[in-house]
């Protein structure tokens, strides 16, 4: 009788490697913002080499930009090239999104060769603009209105480090929707670029009675020549802006009395009792 040979049991196979990848994107997007989703970073983090990877890919997937800049870091200038070398595998195994939100931590070059093509998956404008302001703006001369809507957020990080920038990007590109929708904060930042350029981006939307309160501030201080160019024709639109300049002039930059309190901005001042002033 020969013996009875072992029956062995089915080994239990892992998930293949992009289905493991598509689960761990999922859980970590599911997580995001979460105290989980630190706990679970930090706890892959303090393991092998393996897991902290994978703690890096979780990141990643999580949109948790601050974990992932302190992990390229790494306490060296070599982020941006990690960052680099990290792009085309991350974008090959987790997709455009996931690529899109290393964008930030990579070089200048790597960012204008890759954004065109990233651009519908990018969610992090804001940092992205602010440490890459020439791709940003070079994406903005090629695109149409909708990118205005879609990159809005990058638009203040844009001013703080390439206000001239900005303004050139208006100048040419800047249509009536456009300027009115742009947030009147970031217009004291072109007024110091160049005060009549600024202007007559501004301008653009006197009908809209919206003009920035920028454009009082710093028209008013043109000279007599310059100050011509800005004074609107009709007499509605005349005494608007006049008020308007005459008050803030007497309030100085902040627009506030010398108690904190907003000045009024009716009455005096001598653009006010010069109406026909040029």
């Amino acid at each position: 009788m020969s013996p009875v040979e072992p029956v062995s049991e089915p080994a239990l196979e892992s998930p293949p490697y992009p289905r493991r990848m598509r689960e761990l994107a999922l859980r970590a997007r599911n997580l995001t913002g979460t105290p989980e989703l630190h706990d679970l970073l930090a706890d892959l983090s303090a393991r092998g080499r393996y897991e902290r990877r994978t703690a890096l890919h979780t990141a990643m997937a999580a949109r948790d930009l601050p974990y992932i800049e302190r992990v390229l870091a790494g306490g060296h200038s070599g982020r941006a090239a990690l960052a680099d070398r990290l792009l085309p595998d991350v974008r090959a195994r987790w997709g455009d999104r996931e690529a899109a939100a290393l964008l930030p931590a990579c070089t200048t070059g790597t960012v204008a060769r890759h954004l065109p093509e990233l651009e519908h998956a990018v969610t992090a404008w804001r940092a992205l603009a602010g440490r890459h302001p020439g791709p940003f703006l070079a994406l903005g001369r090629g695109a149409d209105g909708s990118w205005w809507r879609r990159c809005r957020a990058g638009l203040p990080a844009l001013a703080g480090n390439d206000p001239a920038g900005l303004l050139d990007l208006l100048e040419e590109h800047g249509s009536l929707p456009v300027v009115t929708r742009m947030p009147q904060v970031l217009f004291p930042a072109l007024f110091r670029v160049d005060a009549v350029r600024a202007a007559r981006v501004a301008r653009r939307i006197r009908r809209r009675n919206r003009v920035p309160r920028a454009f009082y501030q710093h028209v008013s201080r043109l000279p007599r020549a310059g100050l011509r160019e800005f004074l609107p024709d009709q007499a509605y639109w005349l005494r608007d802006f006049l008020v308007h300049a005459a008050g803030l002039r007497a309030a100085g930059p902040s627009g506030r009395s010398a108690h904190g309190y907003p000045r009024s901005t009716r009455g005096g001042g001598a653009l006010a009792r010069r109406p026909g002033a040029a």
